[in-house]
């Protein structure tokens, strides 16, 4: 809880106190959406290694949906840059920027408003519980922590929905209202997707050791039922 808190109040006041350090670390291809690359990159990397270890224990279908989880990081990461558009200098499909809403290489931006912010509200509210209600109900969706966060983690997804609603339906809504609201400091979305990207990050180590420190039981388990016997003496 502490960190994304104190990370959203500190961002906040520093778009206050230094504007000019806020938009140059929140610009294009500058430090906050690198830091939300090298988390889904990271994030990538483990559920890659998770993927045999679900195949071995007989998880089929746990293994298939984190080869998808892996390639959906992959794109994240790729897409959050536009594929290395303006660092590598390439000018890309030219029907895909046309296309685009900023003229840039990537497919998230051919989406509108709602439709992309849509998808953030829905990983937000799965991520801050009711993917934990789900998977409690669904008998196939095993073992349950391979499919949504702990409650700890809840603080990681939570900023993205409550900063998709406010500026989709909130700011809308008190317009309606006769109340003029602000959306917040410019490109604010860029320290909440980080966040969310490290609740992704997170999420991935959390099942790692949870599934490492499951195996643990099974073990001393076996131990247990079958103890090392010493040599037998004749007499």
């Amino acid at each position: 809880m502490v960190v994304p808190l104190v990370s959203m109040v500190g961002i906040y006041l520093l778009w206050v106190v230094y504007p000019s350090g806020y938009l140059w670390g929140t610009a294009e291809d500058s430090l906050v959406e690198w830091m939300t690359v090298v988390c889904y990159l990271a994030a990538a990397a483990v559920a890659a290694v998770l993927v045999p270890r679900w195949w071995r224990r007989g998880r089929r279908l746990t293994a298939i949906a984190y080869v998808v989880l892996c390639l959906g990081f992959l794109v994240i990461a790729g897409e959050e840059v536009s594929w290395g558009q303006r660092v590598l200098g390439f000018e890309g499909p030219s029907a895909l920027v046309e296309a685009n809403l900023q003229d840039e290489a990537n497919l998230h931006n051919l989406l509108d408003r709602y439709a992309l912010h849509g998808l953030y509200i829905v990983i937000g509210v799965w991520g801050v519980g009711v993917g934990r209600w789900v998977v409690s109900r669904v008998a196939w969706l095993q073992p349950g922590y391979a499919y949504a966060p702990s409650k700890d983690l809840l603080w990681w997804f939570l900023p993205a929905l409550v900063y998709y609603l406010y500026v989709d339906y909130g700011v809308p809504a008190a317009g309606v209202a006769g109340v003029a609201l602000g959306e917040g400091p410019p490109r604010f979305q860029e320290p909440v997707e980080l966040l969310l990207g490290a609740g992704f990050l997170l999420f991935m180590v959390e099942v790692w050791l949870r599934g490492a420190c499951a195996r643990q039981p099974a073990l001393t388990s076996a131990s247990q039922a079958s103890p090392t016997r010493g040599p037998r003496v004749r007499i």
